[in-house]
């Protein structure tokens, strides 16, 4: 199961991400489940706070070739 935001472009209303996730789940031959947290919640989440500017720094610069 993925927690997502529920807004930017993984919102529950935009369908790229949707099919692009389904593609890969696809690709995977698993099932994947989507749970969208409700609007404007997302500045309330610790982990995104403590671990994203870590993610943001280490990744700079660094192109990814696949997922």
């Amino acid at each position: 199961m993925l927690l997502c935001d529920g807004g930017g472009s993984n919102s529950s209303r935009y369908y790229i991400f949707k099919q692009d996730l389904q593609t890969l789940a696809n690709e995977l031959g698993i099932e994947i489940r989507i749970a969208h947290y409700p609007p404007y919640t997302s500045k309330y989440n610790p982990i995104e706070h403590r671990l994203f500017p870590h993610v943001s720094r280490v990744c700079q610069g660094v192109v990814f070739e696949s997922v």
